[in-house]
């Protein structure tokens, strides 16, 4: 019976847990407010349109906490992890409070 009893109270706060972290949306649900275009290296050859995939983690304030480049040339790496750190987007709220939130975006370079 106790047990039973730490199971239910070991799984509620795991449960809590996993609900404390950030929120996965989809891009489409974010709202950028200031973007940073992606700087491809004069020395790059790198064919047009380069996709470069990005995961982000943004605070409950709308600004990035990391970039983690996901799908993107070598090169860009720390090009990307740089424009992306200078996004801001509009707090996502959930119940009225302002959450952190991941999602993954594709962005498609031509310049």
């Amino acid at each position: 019976m106790i047990g039973l009893l730490m199971g239910l109270v070991m799984g509620s706060a795991v449960a809590a847990e996993a609900t404390s972290g950030p929120l996965d949306v989809r891009f489409h649900d974010v709202t950028p407010i200031k973007r940073r275009r992606v700087v491809v290296p004069p020395w790059s050859h790198l064919p047009r349109p380069i996709v470069c995939k990005l995961d982000f983690h943004v605070g409950a304030e709308g600004t990035p906490l990391s970039v983690t480049p996901a799908e993107c040339p070598s090169e860009l790496h720390n090009n990307a992890v740089k424009a992306g750190m200078k996004w801001t987007f509009e707090p996502i709220e959930r119940d009225g409070t302002a959450v952190d939130v991941r999602f993954r975006m594709v962005l498609k370079i031509n310049h």
